[in-house]
């Protein structure tokens, strides 16, 4: 018969794709668990202890200063 003598699969070029596709999940695989590298991130933190229709704060600067310290730890940019 004409046109039978095709590779069906069973000889190098199935192999060769076969071959790629492990290639490519191993990529994908390495890729994968390499740590993710986030954008900058930064953080407004405001301490206001001064409202008029509250009565006096006494320790909003002191909060703000804590949650500012805790985020730079954290790998933010800190604006207060």
């Amino acid at each position: 018969m004409i046109g039978n003598s095709r590779n069906r699969g069973n000889g190098p070029a199935r192999s060769g794709g076969a071959l790629l596709a492990l290639v490519v999940v191993a990529l994908f695989a390495a890729v994968s668990v390499l740590p993710a590298q986030a954008a900058k991130r930064v953080a407004l933190v405001i301490g206001n202890d001064g409202y008029e229709s509250v009565p006096v704060l006494k320790k909003a600067r002191n909060d703000a200063r804590a949650m500012g310290e805790a985020l730079a730890k954290l790998g933010f940019e800190v604006i207060s």
